[in-house]
């Protein structure tokens, strides 16, 4: 079988602290990848940090973690494989757990059915329990990337049930696992209307209950996301309040975070009208449900992803323009934008995911992607004006103040369980990764032992590497054996972007890829 091959780096940014000078790492993982999502970035230790994420094959869906300090050295290197017979894709979601493990859920390849998996893992990546919901036939018990929340010692999880008359909407679920995975209840509202919901995340509030929020839509079809479907549930599991808001014609993006006032922050992109703009919008909500302000920034070519809460009750959120490029904005608390900074010396199309900030020291961390097939990841630490490390441009932006449409809800709750299997699971450790100085992306690196710092490439009859770059250089590979011998060379060939090398007549083992073409020097480890 022929496998398509890319790069994954784990960048890691952070600004001058207590006389230390800011720095990227690149960590280099599995080269057989071609998906990843980055999900957790966080500070363990002083100047030591825990980057976790899911990457994605032809064949398999992987959890990967490692632990990396302020000079590069790494440690603790963890990978799950968490699905088999799946296409580009990745463990769906994760949750850093009370106890500084991970909540780990992924939906299995189960034909004809929906099978969803929960894996925990202890502060070291070590499994301590892994559950499968073997069958449960049209429901999405994790619906998006923000589909898990703790709360008293137990898990939920966030999603919706298709499983309905064909008159109706889609019903959403909420399912509620105890310290080991086991179903302690399922709870499902909105259902019985012509609204089919569709999780977009679940938070746990500043006073111990719980917030979700789904995007409704038409049962008979997905032309339009008028409404959003919020419910705050409080500490004992009951409904407090239920509301639908509204921007218009359509939602998308759509992401919740508790506010320390036990309020609520959403944003997305809104469209009016069919055939208008889509703005991204911000949605400040007090813990009754109303609405404190809302305002629509009138940029369409921002896409909001991620945002924390400033200790001022500021926010600071990630966004990206067009061509993509990380942009991270201070708010204040109305909402008004302070301050925002764009990446300027990235070379290629990047996505940021995610934003965290560390209660103790105020570190604002960053996850990213690159745009074009996303095989690179890139974690950023930045300075305390939201700067990027290796160069940043101001941005700024113009905003209205607006008024969405809010709607009482009332929903009925109607209780459920599912059942689950205790299954064997394990996390394994990682031989090889690789951390590089990446900050200078354009400059030409000198020689470096890369083969003893990555992940090998597999390789069958033709080696396929994936290549990103701008225009079409000359490429010329050598294949070299263990003891220094060149057994192959010559130009590579070319498919779409990547590279493919037919090794048909080289043996197996073990080699060293080396790749240059006028700009530099790319070596990797192959095994045949």
């Amino acid at each position: 079988m022929h496998r398509s091959c890319a790069f994954l780096f784990l960048l890691l940014f952070w600004v001058p602290s207590q006389g230390q000078a800011p720095f990227i790492q690149a960590l280099t993982q599995d080269t057989s990848m071609n998906l990843s999502r980055p999900r957790v970035l966080a500070r363990i230790a002083p100047d030591l940090y825990r980057v976790v994420g899911g990457s994605g094959n032809g064949d398999s869906a992987w959890y990967y973690s490692a632990d990396i300090d302020a000079a590069g050295l790494l440690a603790n290197m963890r990978t799950m494989r968490c699905g088999v017979n799946t296409t580009n894709a990745a463990p769906s979601c994760m949750l850093r757990t009370s106890d500084q493990g991970m909540l780990v859920a992924f939906a299995q390849p189960d034909p004809g059915t929906n099978s969803y998996s929960f894996a925990k893992l202890d502060v070291n990546n070590n499994v301590q329990w892994y559950r499968n919901y073997f069958d449960v036939y049209g429901q999405w018990m994790v619906d998006s990337q923000h589909a898990l929340a703790e709360k008293d010692g137990h898990y939920f999880t966030f999603g919706r049930m298709t499983t309905v008359p064909t008159t109706e909407g889609h019903a959403s679920i909420m399912v509620e696992l105890d310290g080991t995975g086991v179903c302690v209840a399922q709870r499902i509202w909105a259902g019985g209307d012509m609204w089919s919901g569709e999780g977009a995340g679940i938070v746990r509030t500043a006073d111990n209950g719980l917030l979700t929020v789904a995007t409704e839509h038409i049962y008979s079809g997905v032309s339009s996301f008028p409404t959003m479907s919020v419910q705050r549930w409080d500490a004992a599991l009951q409904v407090a309040w239920s509301n639908r808001y509204s921007f218009g014609y359509y939602h998308s993006v759509v992401r919740l975070m508790a506010t320390a006032d036990g309020g609520a922050l959403l944003m997305g992109k809104a469209r009016a009208t069919l055939g208008s703009q889509a703005y991204p919008f911000f949605l400040r909500l007090d813990g009754a449900g109303q609405v404190l302000w809302a305002r629509l920034v009138l940029n369409s070519d921002l896409v909001p992803t991620g945002m924390v809460e400033e200790p001022d009750g500021g926010f600071a959120i990630c966004l990206y323009d067009d061509p993509p490029a990380p942009i991270v904005a201070r708010l204040d608390s109305t909402g008004a934008l302070v301050s925002a900074q764009r990446a300027s010396s990235l070379s290629e199309p990047v996505h940021p995911w995610l934003i965290s900030l560390d209660s103790i020291t105020g570190e604002h961390l960053v996850g990213a992607t690159t745009a074009a097939y996303e095989p690179t990841t890139y974690f950023m630490r930045l300075d305390a004006a939201l700067s990027f490390a290796c160069g940043s441009t101001p941005y700024l932006w113009a905003d209205s103040i607006v008024s969405p449409t809010v709607t009482a809800f009332p929903v009925t709750v109607t209780p459920a369980w599912l059942s689950s299997a205790d299954t064997a699971w394990a996390s394994h450790d990682t031989p090889v990764f690789g951390a590089t100085d990446a900050c200078l992306s354009t400059a030409v690196r000198e020689e470096e032992p890369e083969a003893l710092r990555v992940w090998p490439i597999p390789a069958q009859d033709v080696l396929h590497v994936a290549w990103y770059g701008s225009g079409s250089p000359p490429i010329t590979y050598s294949l070299i054996d263990p003891t220094g011998r060149t057994m192959m060379q010559g130009p590579v060939g070319r498919d779409g972007e990547g590279l493919w090398i037919d090794v048909h007549d080289l043996g197996f083992g073990t080699y060293l890829l080396r790749l240059e073409t006028a700009q530099g020097r790319r070596t990797v480890r192959v095994i045949k």
